[in-house]
């Protein structure tokens, strides 16, 4: 697997399955945290980008009340915690989300199709939530230059379970996600044919 930092400041680690791609945003604000999952939700979105949303869903949250209510249940978490060492901001978690971009190879888009991309989404959102991590995810279309399949990952930082946070930056642990992504889609792939 090769690991590449692009231009725009974003970590990439890519192979013939997929990409899993790491914008470098701060997500500091419930501000920030509701402009993204808006954002890969399609919810707010304008007509230029709407069309291509396939599904979104959640692991940890529900939906059904509408994008505003995953904010609500977002922050309860967040707010049931004391982080350690903020002293008078008893509630301040720093990042408040983890975003995360898997983009699936052109060949393997063509595999799976839309028709069955709802279940490798719903499949792969398990990763994050199996950790106590509440989880928002977007399904879109390829975009106009490249044929890929991608789903976005949004995160909470903060454990449902034990109010502990996501660290990710340290002992290859994302490297180790894309890899259990990619054996997910694998096995995926096998079920189809």
């Amino acid at each position: 697997m090769s690991k590449k930092y692009n231009t725009c400041g974003k970590t990439e680690f890519e192979n013939e399955i997929s990409v899993l791609k790491i914008p470098q945003q701060e997500f500091d604000s419930y501000e920030e945290v509701n402009k993204l999952i808006n954002y890969i939700t399609r919810s707010k979105a304008n007509k230029k980008i709407s069309d291509d949303l396939i599904s979104y869903g959640a692991r940890g949250l529900m939906t059904q009340q509408g994008i505003s209510d995953v904010i609500k249940q977002w922050k309860q978490v967040q707010r049931s915690y004391k982080y350690p060492g903020c002293g008078e901001n008893k509630h301040y978690f720093g990042r408040h989300c983890y975003h995360e971009i898997y983009c699936l190879s052109e060949d393997v888009s063509k595999r799976i199709g839309k028709n069955h991309i709802k279940k490798l989404a719903y499949k792969l959102s398990e990763v994050y939530w199996k950790q106590g991590h509440q989880v928002v995810y977007g399904i879109h279309s390829p975009d106009r230059y490249r044929e890929r399949l991608h789903i976005h990952f949004v995160i909470n930082t903060v454990c449902l379970y034990t109010g502990k946070k996501w660290h990710d930056w340290y002992g290859g642990k994302t490297e180790k996600r894309k890899q259990e992504l990619d054996m997910i889609t694998a096995e995926f792939l096998r079920t189809l044919y």
